[in-house]
C-alpha cells in the first residue's frame, strides 16, 4: 500500500520501482540467505566472520519424474489451474452475457451506459483528481481483500440481502428502460435483377443474371449466370419476397448510367449517349445489340418458429 500510494501521488517514481524490486526482491534475500547474521545467544566461543557461512545458491534443478517433489510440483500446478479456470470461466460468463446482446436488454443498457460514460470521460477528465481517485480506489480495494476487513463489510454494508436488492432494481430498471429494435419481419430489403434481349440475331430467349448485382454485370454476354424462368428465382437466402411479383425500374437514365460504367473488370465502358431508351423500363445498348431492363422485388428475413415466439 505504501508503494501504491507514493507511485500514485509522484507517477515519477515508477522509474525506480525496478531499482527496489532488484535491491528488495532479489538482491538482499539473497545476501541474508549467503551472510546470515550471527546467532544472538551469548557464547563464550569466538566468532569471527571471514566468508560467508553458505554457498552461493545454484540454479534450481527439475525435481526427478516419479519423484515425491515432482508430484507436488504437479499437484500445485493443477492447483493453479483450477484457479485460474474457475476465475477464467466467471469472467467470460459474465462477458458473454452482457456484451454478445444474449440478454437484449441488459446488453443495450450497458451499451448506452458505455456511450454515455465515454462521453463524459472524454470532457470531464481533465477536471478530476485523478491521483486522488486512484488512490482512495487501489487502498480500497487492497484493504477489501484482509480477511477482517471483508467480513465487516459483508455483514454490516454488503449483506446477500443488499446484494439481491442491487439485482432487482437493476433488472427491473433494464426491463423499463429497453426499446425494443423493430421486428425481423419489418426490415425491408430491396433486391433486383436485369431481363435482357438480344437484338442482333442469333435471338435467344429472354434470360435473367442472378439476382445478385454483386457477383454478375448488368449487360449480358458477360452474365455469368442466366435463367430462361424468372419464376425460379429465390429471394437470398434467410430471406422470403414480401411482394407479390416484380417491378420494372422506370427511371432507366439513372440505373444504367450508375451501372454501365464498369471498368477495370473486363466489362464495358460506356457513356451516357450511347443508351437508347424505350418505354417499359428498356435500355437498349446499341454497340453490343442487347436491350436490357432492371426489376426489382422487395424481401424480409425470414423468421423461424422460434425467433417468431420471442418476437
Amino acid at each position: 500500500m505504501t508503494i501504491f500510494s507514493l507511485v500514485t501521488l509522484d507517477p515519477r517514481l515508477l522509474l525506480s520501482l525496478p531499482f527496489f524490486i532488484l535491491m528488495f526482491a532479489l538482491l538482499i534475500p539473497a545476501y541474508e540467505t549467503r551472510h546470515p547474521p550471527p546467532p544472538t545467544a551469548i557464547s563464550k566461543a569466538p566468532v569471527e566472520v571471514v566468508q560467508a557461512f553458505s554457498p552461493a545458491s545454484q540454479p534450481g534443478k527439475p525435481a526427478p519424474e516419479l519423484s515425491r517433489d515432482f508430484f507436488m510440483n504437479m499437484r500445485d500446478i493443477q492447483n493453479s489451474m483450477e484457479d485460474f479456470n474457475d476465475l477464467y470461466d466467471a469472467i467470460r460468463t459474465w462477458v458473454i452475457q452482457v456484451t454478445t446482446f444474449s440478454n437484449e436488454p441488459l446488453s443495450s443498457t450497458v451499451l448506452a451506459f458505455s456511450f454515455v460514460g465515454t462521453a463524459g470521460m472524454l470532457l470531464l477528465i481533465q477536471f478530476l483528481p485523478m491521483r486522488y481517485i486512484v488512490l482512495i480506489a487501489g487502498n480500497s480495494l487492497i484493504l477489501f481483500n484482509h480477511p477482517v476487513i471483508k467480513q465487516w463489510i459483508m455483514t454490516t454494508f454488503i449483506t446477500p440481502a443488499h446484494i439481491a436488492r442491487i439485482k432487482k432494481e437493476i433488472n427491473e430498471f433494464v426491463k423499463e428502460d429497453y426499446i425494443p429494435p423493430p421486428k425481423p419481419t419489418d426490415v425491408v430489403h430491396e433486391v433486383e435483377i436485369f431481363e435482357s434481349r438480344r437484338l442482333l440475331p442469333p435471338k435467344p430467349p429472354h434470360h435473367f443474371p442472378d439476382w445478385s448485382p454483386s457477383k454478375y454485370s448488368t449487360f449480358p454476354p458477360q452474365s455469368a449466370n442466366t435463367t430462361e424462368k424468372l419464376s425460379i428465382v429465390d429471394p437470398p437466402p434467410g430471406y422470403a419476397f414480401a411482394s407479390e411479383d416484380w417491378v420494372i425500374d422506370l427511371d432507366t437514365e439513372k440505373w444504367a448510367t450508375e451501372r454501365a460504367r464498369i471498368d477495370e473488370s473486363g466489362f464495358w465502358i460506356t457513356e451516357k449517349d450511347e443508351f437508347d431508351q424505350e418505354d417499359e423500363g428498356w435500355v437498349v445498348y446499341q454497340a453490343g445489340g442487347w436491350k436490357v431492363r432492371r426489376l426489382t422485388r422487395s424481401v424480409i428475413r425470414a423468421i423461424s418458429e422460434d425467433e417468431k415466439e420471442k418476437t
